[in-house]
């Protein structure tokens, strides 16, 4: 358990309903994150239904109407999930109500199940493929590793060190059929006994840093970012080679499939690179074309990958895929069965067209893509299922439809993001109402960090609600598109690789608006590269959001907008956040015209922002063009919030109180505003720098914000270092107008799929 999550029943924010809270607070009400059934029996139900039944002792001969096989064996479970499609969709189609159960056990699935529009239930009556009562089942994309044996290759046992020879043991994969091995990051990935186990890297824990980046004249490769430079040059500039300092490198016996993953020249994105040669005279790494898209940088991360060398400890290991062979050392010794081997590249399950449809309490793992995708349709639902040890890939993917969703499953261990929701359409601006809910999400992104999250939102009015995420190198959601609900979630120990990232995440598109953002509770993040990482992070030109009652706590930056208009940040607590609201000014008026940056004016062409329904769902948006204030950040609203601990507002230098509405809020941070200067190239964007500080003892500045409602004081939080954030009722906040928060609401909730917290 989080060590935090004891006391949050401390936590003394009244405990009200989310009627209430939204009524008090003014917002729309909620969608409905998902639509439950009717029950069987209920009016409109067909009371005809049938149970099929798959077992691993069962035989596609049999009825499959058997939960296990009769002792004459004459009937019993249907063998293949396959089969049980067939008769489900028989009766289906002779006006039966099927289901079906599957027993405990493991299936080894070399294709998809793949269900239809002729597979569909109907609203009063889902068709339910499920778990049988309390058994475990497991589904797995993947093939038992055999023939391991010990290495008697002499070229390879002198690479090895001298404790890794005694233990690591090879396979040849061609021998058992295996011959699509991938490449970085796509690669196969070997597991033992339900874990993944790591590649041989170097170094084992940590990076390395890029050294010198030579320019060849008449050899440039990337021209770098001309908005940014770094050591007197372009950012990620480069002529295809970069130098090293770490002298173990030289060691290495040439090999034909080391590879790279690092952050080459932003902390916001990492990439696998192969190397195409070394060369240990000058120091030098040359990766084989095509480069990283960002360049290479002086000083950025990286490590290698794949290292047969570097196999030095249990659980590692290596492959040669010229030869097909797989080296590993075992944590333990090998039973049958033990090492397994990621195989299958397409869904396990795929609802394609079908609606009603409902998959449920079943682990699904050891597959080298997405284990469940939904494709239009409507009203379909995975539960209380476990998704782990996916590689690179999104664990469920809805694609359109209206209310398909995920509901309390557990992701954890994956290569990617854990859900990916896109539903609506964004030129009618009608809602898709997909949704993700009461999921517990941790340790995704473990194969490729970079925009892979935990839940990803595409498209107009989708839900992510009562979600845990935590635990990742990036970031905790990713939303794009309008309308959103995101509430009730909590966000920790997230970006633990990169910099410049958000907890919860979103730009690129001025169209793109109307979400509200509400509830959650975002805590302890710390991002070690350039930029932390930011609790609500609008990247350019995010507007016209709702941020409303959210808890922020030991986060880099609370809020941050980089531009943007008309958000609106009312009613939050901040605490020990640098700062806790940051309004940016982006320097590059370019970005906003035509052919700029991000094509951010084309953007706004392409859904005709100054015709309906932009025009009238969105009324301020056909005025964002407008040449007198063009890309300014104006129209922001900050409002009845609570901060302390830290720095309260950072605005751009030349902005002023009159740019954004600031009002009613209590500061009691020992930094109340400061102003960062204006982002000009010869400054890295990440170390600017301010250009004036305000403490409460600036009495010019504290007489502005005051006559604006604001209360410089100490909230007088009970126990903010443990957490506990109680305000009594003598603290200046109920002065403000400040309103309760529903803290013990957000995260996790019980249901029929999640017994616990």
């Amino acid at each position: 358990m989080h060590p935090i999550a004891p006391l949050r029943r401390r936590f003394t924010f009244a405990l009200i309903s989310s009627c209430l809270a939204i009524a008090a607070s003014g917002l729309s009400a909620a969608r409905p994150p998902l639509r439950a059934p009717a029950p069987a029996g209920a009016p409109g139900g067909d009371a005809r239904e049938i149970v099929f039944y798959v077992a691993p002792g069962g035989n596609d001969a049999w009825s499959g109407r058997q939960p296990s096989p009769l002792s004459n064996g004459a009937d019993g479970p249907f063998a293949s999930l396959t089969r049980a499609r067939e008769a489900a969709r028989h009766a289906l189609a002779l006006g039966e109500h099927p289901a079906v159960k599957i027993r405990g056990g493991v299936y080894a699935l070399r294709s998809m199940i793949r269900l239809d529009s002729a597979d569909s239930g109907s609203p009063a009556r889902p068709v339910t493929w499920s778990a049988a009562g309390g058994e475990e089942v497991r589904l797995t994309g993947g093939v038992t590793l055999g023939g391991l044996h010990r290495v008697t290759d002499p070229l390879v046992l002198k690479r090895l060190t001298p404790a890794a020879r005694e233990s690591v043991l090879v396979a040849d994969l061609r021998s058992q059929g295996i011959t699509d091995f991938g490449v970085p990051p796509d690669r196969l990935n070997l597991f033992f006994r339900g874990n993944r186990m790591p590649v041989a890297r170097y170094p084992a824990a940590g990076w390395l840093r890029i050294g010198v980046v030579p320019i060849i004249e008449g050899h440039l490769l990337n021209p770098g970012d001309p908005l940014v430079l770094k050591e007197g040059l372009p950012a990620g500039r480069h002529s295809g080679m970069f130098g090293y300092t770490d002298h173990r490198i030289s060691r290495w016996a040439p090999s034909n499939d080391l590879w790279m993953h690092g952050y080459f020249s932003w902390d916001w994105k990492d990439d696998y690179q192969k190397v195409a040669r070394i060369d240990t005279a000058a120091h030098m790494i040359y990766p084989e074309p095509p480069h990283h898209h960002y360049g290479y940088q002086k000083g950025q991360r990286y490590r290698f990958i794949n290292v047969l060398e570097e196999l030095s400890s249990p659980g590692e290991w290596a492959m040669d895929p010229e030869k097909g062979l797989v080296y590993f050392w075992p944590p333990a010794s090998p039973r049958d069965g033990d090492v397994m081997i990621s195989m299958l590249k397409e869904p396990m399950f795929m609802i394609d067209g079908a609606s009603n449809v409902r998959i449920e309490r079943m682990t699904f793992e050891c597959s080298r893509v997405r284990a469940v995708m939904i494709r239009g349709g409507s009203d379909n639902m995975v539960a209380g299922c476990t998704f782990r040890n996916i590689d690179n890939d999104t664990c469920v993917v809805i694609n359109g439809g209206r209310h398909n969703g995920a509901r309390s499953c557990d992701i954890y261990d994956v290569g990617s993001t854990g859900i990916k929701i896109e539903g609506g359409d964004r030129m009618t601006l009608t809602p898709g109402g997909n949704y993700a809910v009461n999921n517990h999400m941790r340790t995704f992104a473990g194969i490729l960090g970079a925009f892979n999250c935990g839940v990803f939102v595409k498209g107009v009015g989708d839900t992510v609600a009562h979600n845990s995420i935590h635990d990742a190198p990036f970031s905790g959601i990713q939303y794009y598109g309008n309308d959103h609900l995101i509430e009730f979630n909590e966000l920790y120990d997230l970006a633990h690789e990169s910099g410049d990232v958000g907890g919860i995440n979103t730009g690129a598109d001025y169209s793109e608006m109307g979400t509200i953002i509400r509830y959650n509770y975002i805590h302890d993040m710390h991002g070690p590269g350039e930029g932390g990482v930011r609790g609500v992070y609008l990247d350019l030109p995010g507007s016209n959001t709702t941020i409303f009652g959210n808890v922020i706590a030991r986060v880099d930056l609370g809020i941050f907008f980089n531009s943007g208009r008309d958000n609106r940040v009312e009613n939050n607590v901040f605490y020990d956040c640098h700062p806790s609201i940051g309004i940016y000014r982006w320097p590059f008026k370019e970005y906003f015209r035509p052919g700029g940056g991000w094509r951010i004016y084309e953007k706004l062409h392409e859904i005709r922002y100054t015709e309906p329904p932009y025009s009238v769902h969105y009324p301020m948006l056909p005025r964002y063009l407008d040449s007198v204030d063009l890309g300014e950040p104006f129209g922001h609203i900050v409002r009845h919030n609570v901060s302390a601990g830290g720095t309260w507002l950072d605005l751009s230098e030349g902005m002023t109180l009159a740019n954004v509405t600031v009002e009613n809020n209590v500061a009691g941070d020992s930094m109340v505003v400061v102003f960062t200067k204006k982002w000009t190239p010869d400054y890295d964007p990440y170390h600017i720098g301010y250009s004036s500080t305000h403490t409460r003892k600036d009495t010019a500045l504290a007489h502005a914000l005051e006559a604006r409602g604001n209360i410089l004081a100490d909230p007088g939080f009970a126990d903010p270092l443990h957490g506990d954030f109680r305000m009594g009722t003598a603290s200046p906040a109920w002065k403000t107008g400040f309103r309760q928060i529903p803290f013990d609401s957000i995260g996790l909730i019980v249901d029929e799929f999640r017994v616990s917290k």
